[in-house]
């Protein structure tokens, strides 16, 4: 009898042990905070996944080397799979001073847009945890990737991209900026139109000076404020924008006009936000001086004698 028993109780733990092992392969572990992760699309191919994933390697080149490689491999579950659908691949790429160019083959133009979307927000949430990468822009072969009207879509961040597992990819929106940068000369500001897609649950002012910070299109005009910079809080009350930005901002790899860097970050939330004025704070404090110049003490209105005349 108890051989009996036995042998049941061996047949049931084999049988439990078979449904665990099948249905943990569709299992997925969200990263905890200080994990990095690897991006895939759902299944229905509507939505990014996230899963805790190591991305080795001994220098930052061999690191996304890794990941690019992994990104491409189609994970052990039904649940999700690669964005890297319909024979695309990487064909080359290269980073300077922390900007990414991605070439991808032929495929990724035939491609549908939605698909398209989440292939570049799979790959950018995904390099962009590697140190020594800020932004990424693709490449279909040679020729930069263009937007839905037919504008190059230029450098992207994470920040571009729905940062929520399970948010909607509808929950994306457009806006078109008017912002300013530095003129060759460093001594007044330059226009610049950007079309950029953003999340709906990120204000646009936090938008606005992610892309000063991100850098300017033309090749003509110069950043305002180190790329190293870390927003710390951008909050809009009563008419004011308040900008916090990290100690980096003191930084500038440019020589250009402080008032510049003030201007830019004024001028362009007031252009295309609701504030009428802006109150800019490093570390939290306004009491202080921007590049031993400039007193940050009270909210700044648009100089619009700064900006450089269209020739």
């Amino acid at each position: 009898m108890k051989i009996k028993i036995r042998r049941i109780l061996s047949v049931c733990l084999a049988l439990l042990m078979l449904i665990n092992g099948v249905t943990g392969c569709g299992r997925h572990r969200e990263p905890k905070e200080d994990e990095t992760a690897l991006y895939y699309i759902n299944a229905e191919g509507t939505d990014l996944v996230k899963e805790a994933y190591k991305i080795t390697g001994d220098s930052r080149n061999s690191r996304i080397r890794y990941a690019l490689k992994s990104l491409k491999k189609e994970p052990d579950t039904i649940e999700y799979k690669s964005a890297f659908q319909n024979h695309t691949a990487v064909k080359s790429w290269s980073v300077t001073a922390g900007k990414m160019d991605l070439h991808l083959n032929d495929a990724f133009g035939k491609m549908n847009t939605t698909s398209r979307l989440l292939l570049e927000a799979a790959v950018v949430q995904t390099l962009t945890q590697i140190d020594g990468v800020g932004y990424v822009r693709f490449y279909q072969e040679n020729k930069p990737v263009k937007d839905e009207h037919g504008k190059p879509e230029g450098y992207l961040c994470a920040a571009d991209f729905v940062q929520n597992t399970g948010s909607s990819l509808h929950s994306y929106q457009s806006a078109d900026l008017l912002l300013y940068y530095a003129n060759a000369k460093g001594d007044k500001l330059k226009e610049e139109s950007v079309k950029v897609r953003y999340d709906s649950n990120t204000a646009l002012e936090k938008v606005i000076v992610e892309q000063l910070v991100k850098g300017p299109e033309d090749v003509s005009e110069y950043p305002v404020i180190s790329q190293d910079t870390e927003i710390l809080s951008v909050s809009t009350k009563d008419g004011i924008c308040y900008v916090n930005l990290d100690e980096e901002c003191q930084n500038t790899k440019y020589k250009i006009d402080p008032r510049l860097s003030i201007y830019a970050i004024v001028n362009s939330i007031t252009a295309n936000g609701a504030a009428g004025k802006v109150q800019i704070l490093i570390g939290g404090k306004a009491n202080v001086q921007y590049q031993g110049s400039i007193n940050l003490n009270k909210p700044f209105s648009a100089d619009p004698a700064i900006v450089e005349e269209e020739q």
